[in-house]
């Protein structure tokens, strides 16, 4: 149990840590989570679309993408449809048989 607790105790220190960090510097992780998420999705159609790779703010962020309205995401539906890739979810997968 002694090797067990250890191991916990360590990663929930490490975790505490983060979240300490988080805590201390919001405005600077979410500028990284943006520019990860931002990453992730340079690839995708609608990242392509809105060149998501040159984007290094979320000041460029706002400028660059539209707002989008509940009418604007039928396009959104439609391509899922379609089965293209529109996220970084990946493709939509038919469900086995």
């Amino acid at each position: 149990m002694g090797f067990i607790n250890s191991i916990l105790s360590f990663f929930t220190q490490k975790r505490l840590a983060q979240i300490e960090y988080f805590k201390n510097n919001p405005v600077e992780v979410q500028r990284e989570t943006l520019k990860d998420l931002l990453s992730i999705a340079a690839n995708t159609k609608y990242g392509k679309k809105y060149d998501f790779a040159s984007i290094l703010t979320p000041e460029q962020y706002r400028e660059c993408l539209p707002v989008v309205c509940y009418e604007d995401q039928i396009h959104i539906r439609r391509t899922n449809t379609e089965r293209r890739k529109i996220t970084n979810q990946g493709r939509c997968r038919t469900p086995p048989k």
